[in-house]
């Protein structure tokens, strides 16, 4: 990942996937990305939503997660996390 800003409310980040984030859950930060090249698929919960170039998408809280990439080349996002109170 490669940082684009960061302060106590949010943090903003290039981000390259090649394989998969699992189980994953977050209770103070609302997680969104912006899917820039490739394409995953993520299970949120009991859903599963497949993502490519252009799709934008936001995790609710306390809800598990996960990401897998499903191109040839990485998946590159734009990631946000916003902090709420907990």
């Amino acid at each position: 990942m490669h940082t684009l800003r960061k302060d106590e409310i949010v943090e903003i980040s290039l981000a390259w996937l090649n394989g998969a984030i699992l189980d994953e859950h977050h209770d103070d930060l609302i997680e969104s990305f912006l899917i820039l090249e490739g394409s995953c698929r993520c299970l949120i919960g009991n859903e599963e939503v497949c993502l490519g170039a252009g799709d934008y998408i936001e995790i609710p809280l306390h809800i598990e997660h996960n990401v897998i990439a499903t191109s040839e080349q990485p998946v590159k996002a734009v990631l946000q996390w916003l902090k709420v109170a907990a």
